[in-house]
């Protein structure tokens, strides 16, 4: 439940950012360059979504770390597992990070299966 309460913070200040963003840019348009209200509100608009399609790929990113992970949370067979498990996840996340980092630098010829 605390995570996403802060995944639910993070949301909203990624958000309310763009539309102050989207308020300054409205403001100092309509000041230096008399732009009308109606394109002042076009552009609030665009800035607030673009505010929640960056907080909901920051969020879904931020859950994906937090989901990635097992709880251990006792000192049985089953602790061992999940700590395998975990230590199994860091490195395929590991290995696909140099994968995906060798990938744009690497003639695609050259092969990256390791």
């Amino acid at each position: 439940m605390k995570e996403i309460g802060r995944l639910w913070r993070f949301l909203m200040i990624e958000r309310e950012t763009w539309v102050a963003g989207g308020i300054v840019i409205t403001v100092w348009n309509a000041w230096v360059y008399e732009f009308p209200t109606k394109s002042g509100l076009k552009v609030i608009l665009g800035t607030s979504t673009f505010g929640v399609f960056g907080a909901t790929l920051r969020a879904l990113d931020i859950g994906r770390n937090t989901i990635l992970t097992l709880p251990v949370v006792s000192q049985d067979e089953f602790s061992r597992i999940a700590e395998h498990t975990n230590k199994m996840i860091v490195g395929l996340c590991e290995c696909e990070r140099i994968r995906l980092v060798f990938g744009k630098y690497m003639d695609v010829s050259i092969d990256l299966s390791f």
